[in-house]
């Protein structure tokens, strides 16, 4: 608590509710790890939202950043935002990649070809495969899980996807998580491993403890 009061005391714009110069990366890695003061999340998370809409919907973060940038983005209500920056085929960033005939991730943002691409299969810009599963799939392990014996299942469902497959091959077997909107609904098809317990969350908030089996759920859009 002490650390927070002086990193807070000494970086902290109380007053516009940012971090440093007000940078992507700056105001994303606090607010992801808590150090953020009680009261002042929404603020910060608006700077963030602004600076990725000034930034035509691009991120201005090292490799050390997107990992918090997209998980804050989720966690806050900006689902729809991260998949547009996600989705963005304008450079830099991965569906530009896309455009450019990627099927893996390159080491470098820029489109250079031959020798002067150091690696076109790279995880330096690979924190982008976890959010897929933990926010569009929804796989989570609980917080006090051991090996994945309690699961977290808690799909974002955002507006321009329509649907989403997603499987994890955890320590206990296989978990799946699949959704899909038809006909102003959504339906969900879950399956949980032998000997684990999984607390379900859909979108309208609504949870279920389930244990090992298959399980299908519809809620209304």
């Amino acid at each position: 608590l002490e650390t927070k009061k002086l990193f807070n005391e000494k970086y902290f714009n109380y007053e516009k509710g940012f971090y440093g110069q007000n940078s992507q990366s700056g105001n994303a890695i606090p607010l992801n790890i808590g150090l953020c003061p009680e009261g002042y999340e929404e603020k910060v998370i608006k700077n963030i939202v602004d600076d990725i809409v000034a930034h035509d919907y691009h991120l201005t973060t090292g490799n050390q950043g997107y990992k918090h940038m997209l998980e804050i983005l989720a966690e806050n209500g900006y689902e729809d935002v991260a998949i547009k920056i996600i989705t963005n085929e304008t450079y830099p960033g991965w569906g530009y990649m896309i455009a450019n005939g990627a099927t893996s991730i390159w080491e470098r943002w820029e489109k250079e070809m031959d020798s002067t691409m150091n690696s076109f299969c790279h995880p330096m810009h690979g924190s982008v495969d976890y959010w897929f599963y933990k926010y569009l799939g929804g796989i989570d392990a609980d917080k006090n899980a051991d090996g994945f014996d309690t699961i977290v299942i808690k799909p974002l469902i955002p507006t321009d996807i329509d649907y989403v497959k997603s499987e994890f091959e955890s320590p206990r077997g296989k978990i799946v998580s699949n959704w899909e909107k038809k006909d102003g609904k959504v339906y969900y098809h879950i399956e949980i491993p032998a000997s684990s317990k999984a607390r379900i969350i859909l979108k309208n908030k609504k949870e279920f403890i389930v244990y090992n089996g298959t399980y299908d759920f519809v809620e209304e859009m």
